[in-house]
């Protein structure tokens, strides 16, 4: 059976040629999205964050939501700052995972399992250590700019504060 074409909505289209035409720190409004489609926003948001999403893999444009008003184009640094969302959903979901983990009874588990839980375990605490602003600190802090080898990101992991 051949693999699945995709082909992005029109609606779509029209908003990845609006976004490649912000210079960054450009705001577009809701309403302008809107009018651009001549559809209410609310219908058609699925199709902008298509658009977003596309413009992200293809062009390395990042547009980020202002509420009640409309979406910036982020500047470099800007996407660095606004990437902290992601790295606190990333440590909340680490949690979580741990806190499910640790409701299993580990001695009526088989060895097998023991082994994947405790991996996970770690694994779970590895993670929110490291998304946290400490962790960050922590492992980057003395690195040069740009440069991260495995061997130092080790060491770094290592060192007591």
């Amino acid at each position: 059976m051949p693999a699945a074409t995709f082909e992005p909505s029109a609606d779509s289209l029209f908003f990845r040629d609006r976004i490649r035409k912000m210079a960054v720190g450009d705001i577009v409004t809701d309403e302008e999205l809107a009018t651009l489609v001549g559809k209410p926003y609310k219908l058609v948001q699925s199709a902008f964050y298509s658009a977003k999403r596309a413009m992200q893999r293809d062009d390395k444009i990042v547009v980020s939501r202002i509420l009640k008003t409309g979406w910036q184009r982020l500047e470099d640094a800007d996407i660095v700052k606004a990437s902290e969302k992601h790295s606190a959903r990333i440590r909340g979901g680490a949690r979580r995972g741990a806190r499910e983990l640790a409701c299993a009874d580990y001695a009526k588990l088989k060895p097998a399992e023991q082994l994947l839980a405790t991996t996970k375990q770690t694994i779970f605490g590895l993670i929110s250590s490291l998304a946290s602003d400490d962790g960050l600190a922590r492992v980057g802090g003395g690195f040069p700019s740009g440069v991260l080898p495995v061997s130092d990101l080790i060491s770094g992991l290592r060192k007591t504060n």
